[in-house]
């Protein structure tokens, strides 16, 4: 029997606290990128959604993983702030629809972020950070 996926909690902000977060990171200088979950089921919900919410050439939206990588490793270079965020909403839709290709797309993101990074200047940081209901997920205050 496999172990269950366990997000950190610092990666978990309760939806009603998502305001909250995205005036932190506005604070902090962070340069935020929203990725609404609500409704990926599967690889074309998830490429539907990432060609309106994820930085990509509007002449060449990804159509595949590999494509979806260049992609974001292109647009991402231009950003100079010293830290990025892609807040993912909902992502147990996904999650809960096909555990293999959550993982995949979270590997994906996550890559991107670091390759993002190690590219800049020293201090650079990314993360993906998700947003949803229920149990494990943080509320914050104002």
């Amino acid at each position: 029997m496999s172990k269950p996926l366990v997000l950190r909690p610092r990666q978990c902000i309760d939806l009603a606290s998502k305001d909250v977060l995205l005036a932190d990171l506005r604070r902090v200088q962070a340069h935020v990128v929203e990725f609404r979950g609500d409704g990926i089921v599967d690889e074309a919900s998830f490429f539907r959604q990432a060609a309106t919410d994820l930085p990509q050439p509007s002449d060449r939206l990804a159509s595949d993983w590999n494509a979806l990588a260049d992609n974001l490793y292109e647009e991402l270079f231009g950003i100079t702030a010293g830290k990025i965020v892609i807040v993912w909403s909902s992502p147990y839709d996904l999650y809960n629809s096909d555990l293999e290709l959550f993982l995949l797309a979270l590997g994906v993101l996550e890559e991107a972020l670091v390759d993002w990074a190690s590219r800049g200047t020293t201090g650079r940081r990314g993360c993906v950070v998700f947003v949803g209901k229920g149990k494990g997920f943080l509320r914050r205050r104002p």
